[in-house]
């Protein structure tokens, strides 16, 4: 249940009151009432408090650090607060005080992966990880285009959040307090390694295994943990990755509407003699979701929508009765493939030019049937989509397209990735090791033409476990390195690349795909009816009730209610945005200004 509340005065301000850190944990309290708060820490400047065991007074000095999450090295912070922050990865929160330079020092993870979010006020600045604890305890005005933003895309990346007073900090910042001043910093950014872009297939592949596997085992040494598996690329290549490390784990696999996923990963842990557990959702859930909401919505920070969340905030609960231990998901494997600069085609790597109006609608803002929204907001939100982009990678405006695009995706996956890393903490701690900084830093420095078609992920497979590469994928054939005696093994491969290649065009040019079949659970439709069942009840369905009443049309709104009931359904992303995004304004008690 890791978390972190904090109040620190502004330069020149009236001290503190223990009363005012008091409030704030109430108010996080309030709305997870499953966490356990640690001693206050601080003083006059500021005062904090940790809903996990790793906040402490440092030794007998007046300094002290609360951190939420995982970081490594794990070890007290014992130099400059600011020296620390540089060498830690990993993915957490912290808000520290240096008495040596009388500084407070409030910052996230290199990637950015897990939330912090702050809000300036009445002299006064306020942390939390949760962005709704905040907005409630501040009564901030909603935030129109954030909203708008979230129910096109279904996530929120950088600092943008439902609240205008609200802000996430942007990957490796650092807010500096001292008594003069508020300093912000970007503490790291990524950058290319050319040693390694030189390298040959064969070569990146050898030295990409070898990084992994040392950082894993200087940063996750230890107890038991859980590894996400699927029948995809990135969380075999992860799950062969933590045990060439000697890692203890134990994989699991989720459900999803594709049973092929599940049938896969008990292949491949089969093979490998892997413990393996089938987190299938039981047969009542459309019964057990309704009860769920209100947990997914909190710690989900309103930032992902509730009936999807709710089924993985279940599955971690199995994780934690079945055994307790942390969670390692492959999240980021895309950069050891084509995945973030496929939008440039035949362009990939030739310039340092892109369309990012391209990449927007095939990537970040996928195509959907927006017409239940008032006003086409679609032009207002791709435009702030590119504005964020191109001034997050203004830096890199010299690098090849593919590493320009690829660090975009990175930062837009902080809205995802990063957003279920946060929910996560609701049961139990999870890590993204391939967003470690020397996995991450790796992956993006080998040469793009190696990452094509997957090659490189292959051939690290291969060289990892041969019998493993043999496998299926969910992609389409083994995931062995081509060969040209074995091109019939591919067919199934490129059918789904070509596939996939028509479904991006046809959703860009006619809002919706032409080969793709629409994959669904055999429950929803009663999960859909238990759902609006009990939103009925509070008015939160009723469009004359509702907050965001005024983002919909409220005809297109109703027919949406009622099609949600039947078998051949299609917007169920739609209908859980639109559900989220009024649930956070009701649980803060705010309204769109």
């Amino acid at each position: 249940m890791s978390g972190l509340v904090a109040v620190i005065a502004a330069p020149h301000a009236r001290a503190v009151q223990r009363a005012e850190i008091s409030d704030l944990v109430d108010g996080y309290l309030r709305l997870r009432p499953s966490a356990s708060p640690a001693a206050p820490l601080g003083d006059d400047r500021a005062r904090a408090v940790s809903f996990n065991p790793t906040s402490a007074p440092l030794g007998h000095t007046p300094s002290w650090v609360a951190i939420a999450g995982l970081a490594h090295p794990s070890r007290p912070w014992t130099r400059s607060h600011a020296q620390e922050l540089e060498d830690s990865d990993g993915q957490f929160a912290v808000v520290s005080y240096d008495a040596g330079c009388d500084e407070v020092l409030v910052a996230n993870d290199p990637m950015g992966m897990r939330a912090l979010f702050v809000a300036e006020k009445a002299d006064r600045l306020y942390v939390s990880t949760s962005a709704v604890v905040l907005a409630r305890h501040l009564r901030c005005g909603a935030s129109r285009l954030g909203l708008q933003e979230f129910l096109l895309s279904g996530y929120q990346f950088g600092s943008r959040t439902h609240w205008d007073l609200v802000r996430r900090l942007e990957p490796a910042t650092s807010l500096i307090v001292s008594p003069t001043s508020i300093d912000q910093r970007t503490y790291w950014r990524p950058a290319v390694d050319r040693k390694i872009t030189v390298l040959s297939l064969e070569e990146a592949s050898q030295h990409s295994i070898e990084v992994a596997t040392k950082t894993i085992q200087e940063g996750l040494s230890g107890s038991h943990h859980w590894a996400d598996l699927t029948g995809g690329y990135d969380s075999r290549l992860l799950c062969l990755l933590l045990e060439a490390a000697g890692l203890d784990f134990a994989t699991n696999t989720r459900s999803t509407a594709d049973s092929m996923d599940a049938d896969v990963a008990e292949d491949i842990a089969r093979e490998k003699g892997w413990e393996w557990f089938d987190n299938s959702l039981p047969s009542d859930w459309p019964l057990v979701l309704p009860d769920w909401l209100d947990t997914a919505l909190v710690w989900g920070d309103s930032h992902l929508e509730v009936l999807q969340l709710a089924r993985v905030l279940f599955a971690h609960e199995r994780l934690t009765l079945r055994r307790p231990g942390p969670l390692l998901s492959a999240g980021g494997g895309e950069h050891f493939q084509y995945y973030g600069w496929q939008s440039e085609f035949l362009n990939a790597g030739r310039s340092n030019r892109f369309d990012m109006h391209r990449w927007i609608d095939m990537i970040a803002l996928k195509p959907t049937d927006a017409t239940v929204l008032k006003g086409s907001p679609r032009t207002a939100v791709r435009e702030d989509f590119a504005a964020r982009l191109a001034a997050w990678i203004e830096p890199y405006a010299d690098a090849l397209n593919t590493t320009q695009l690829e660090l975009m995706y990175a930062y837009k996956s902080v809205g995802h990735f990063g957003a279920y890393r946060s929910a996560d903490g609701c049961f139990l701690e999870a890590q993204l090791p391939f967003y470690f900084k020397p996995v991450f830093t790796t992956a993006i420095s080998v040469d793009h033409r190696h990452r094509n078609g997957h090659k490189l992920m292959r051939h690290m497979i291969n060289v990892l476990d041969p019998q493993v590469a043999r496998l299926r994928t969910t992609r389409g054939g083994p995931a062995l390195p081509w060969r040209p005696w074995r091109w019939h093994q591919y067919l199934p491969y490129y059918k789904v690349v070509a596939r996939k290649a028509v479904d991006k065009v046809s959703e860009r040019a006619f809002g919706s795909p032409l080969s793709r079949p629409r994959t669904s659970f055999a429950w929803e439709q009663a999960a859909h009816g238990a759902v609006l069942a009990q939103l009925r009840n509070a008015g939160a369905v009723d469009w004359r009730q509702m907050r965001i009443g005024s983002l919909l049309d409220r005809n297109r709104f109703e027919a949406l209610l009622t099609r949600s009931l039947l078998p051949d359904f299609s917007q169920g992303a739609m209908l859980g945005r639109i559900i989220t995004a009024e649930m956070a304004l009701r649980v803060t008690e705010t309204s769109i200004v």
